[in-house]
């Protein structure tokens, strides 16, 4: 479960999600690709309205396959890099 902001030029919205994520392929390459889909609503924060349109809140779906890099040294954390659509 998960909380966060999506910011954008007049609005903020407050998207609460379930994630599922995994692993391909085994911890022993140096490449790791996984997986995540997370659902859940985003909760419009602010009330910035527009004349002709109104902001409203509603359901939120993000799949994405990235891939994490082992690290190399123990004092260091892993990168992931992810491309995903929102």
């Amino acid at each position: 479960m998960g909380i966060g902001a999506d910011l954008y030029a007049v609005q903020t919205f407050v998207p609460v999600v379930l994630s599922v994520r995994g692993d391909f392929t085994s911890k022993g390459s140096k490449k790791i690709p996984f997986y995540f889909l997370e659902g859940g609503y985003g909760f419009n924060a602010t009330s910035n309205d527009v004349d002709s349109v109104r902001f409203g809140g509603g359901a939120t779906l993000q799949p994405a396959a990235p891939f994490r890099l082992r690290k190399r040294m123990p004092t260091k954390a892993p990168a992931s890099f992810a491309t995903c659509y929102k």
